[in-house]
């Protein structure tokens, strides 16, 4: 609940910073003048849209994690079936996410010309493998949560009520 309500707060400081950063003036003709520069730089603004959808969705699960950890704690049979089902949802969404996140900054970089610059030098090797690092543990770690959540001492904890 703690970990939710700490990534809930992280997701809404990001909204409000994308929310000011796509709004300003500066951003606004950056994306004019890359459009007008490299007419392939298309993909910018489904980039910033991408950020916007990303962090609404963050919100939505973090939200609905604080809601389903309460009852989880109160031991209400919904909210055991409901953390598991969050959990496999938030998982998919990470690795989906993270898949969109390396698409994502690669158009970025081939559009801004950037790729050229940062392509030999490891950055975005360390990159795709933080990513996929970053993926493995928190299949792991759903993985640990659904089998102590469905093991028969915690399903038998949750019948009594």
């Amino acid at each position: 609940m703690i970990v939710s309500l700490f990534l809930l707060v992280t997701d809404i400081t990001g909204l409000i910073s994308y929310v000011n950063l796509t709004n300003s003036s500066e951003y606004q003709m950056a994306m004019r003048l890359m459009q007008a520069y490299q007419p392939d730089a298309a993909s910018m603004p489904l980039n910033s849209g991408w950020m916007l959808m990303s962090s609404i969705i963050g919100i939505a699960l973090n939200a609905g994690t604080i809601v389903v950890s309460y009852a989880l704690f109160k031991r209400m049979k919904w909210g055991r079936i409901s953390f598991i089902s969050l959990v496999w949802i938030q998982t998919a969404y990470y690795i989906l996410s993270s898949i969109g996140s390396y698409y994502m900054a690669q158009s970025f970089l081939g559009n801004t010309g950037m790729a050229q610059m940062v392509g030999g030098s490891g950055i975005l090797m360390f990159g795709e493998f933080a990513a996929v690092l970053g993926g493995l543990f928190v299949v792991a770690i759903a993985v640990f949560i659904v089998r102590k959540l469905s093991s028969a001492d915690v399903r038998r904890e949750f019948s009594v009520q």
